[in-house]
């Protein structure tokens, strides 16, 4: 299968937004991609043509799926779930208060980077944003630094 995605830069960020790409990918095994580079009305853009193939044969890349996590979503979901444990441990919880395996499971496969891709993480609410976003995002964005 193929798709292409255009993705506009974002002066508010001074980036282009990779959150739709993330999504997209997270439910798909991607066999090739080429990105190229163009502007449009003095709007810079990235165009990203990708081959790939659902996860589930049938479907399109939509939802979170632990058996389609790439390498790098499993390095994420290990962090993800060593800060669970040390966050129920110090508020003394169990770990599934903080988070479920399914809602770290989405967490790896979108990776937010932010509090707005935050929002998009289903079982991760309002509540859980306030009490644990700014830390979760800090785990994410050092993850990715590092990695």
């Amino acid at each position: 299968m193929y798709r292409i995605l255009t993705i506009a830069f974002d002066p508010e960020t001074g980036g282009f937004p990779d959150v739709l790409l993330r999504r997209f990918a997270s439910g798909a095994r991607i066999e090739s991609s080429t990105v190229e580079f163009f502007q449009y009305e003095d709007v810079p853009y990235w165009s990203v043509f990708i081959e790939y193939e659902p996860l589930v044969p049938g479907k399109e890349a939509t939802g979170p799926s632990a058996t389609g996590l790439n390498r790098w979503q499993k390095l994420l979901l290990a962090e993800l779930r060593k800060w669970r444990t040390e966050t129920a441990r110090t508020e003394g919880l169990p770990p599934y208060v903080v988070a479920t395996n399914r809602v770290l499971t989405e967490l790896a496969l979108r990776a937010p980077r932010n509090f707005e891709e935050l929002k998009l993480v289903k079982g991760f609410g309002e509540k859980r944003r306030e009490r644990h976003g700014k830390a979760l995002l800090a785990r994410v964005n050092a993850f990715f630094k590092e990695s």
